[in-house]
């Protein structure tokens, strides 16, 4: 599976920062000073992780966040198609 396939929240987190998470993957978050840079190092964890269920033999886990769980027109892009900024 790629970080195409997971839906990705991305939040501030007051009084600084960004959030950017995969709430499918356990510990699959980055918390970093914009949002770019959180989603940059998304991409690191989410490679890190992957890495560590390929060395285990295992696949990742399915993505367990549906689109009807975002209220409808309560998401913007941020990132690709599948990122999104919960408003």
């Amino acid at each position: 599976m790629k970080i195409d396939d997971y839906k990705v929240v991305l939040y501030r987190n007051e009084p600084d920062g960004w959030v950017a998470e995969i709430p499918a993957l356990s510990g699959c978050y980055a918390l970093m000073p914009t949002r770019e840079q959180a989603l940059v190092e998304l991409e690191r964890v989410f490679e890190m992780i992957s890495a560590e269920y390929g060395d285990k033999g295992q696949p990742l886990p399915a993505d367990t966040l549906s689109s009807a769980a975002a209220p409808e027109g309560r998401w913007k892009t941020a990132h690709g198609a599948r990122h999104g900024t919960l408003l």
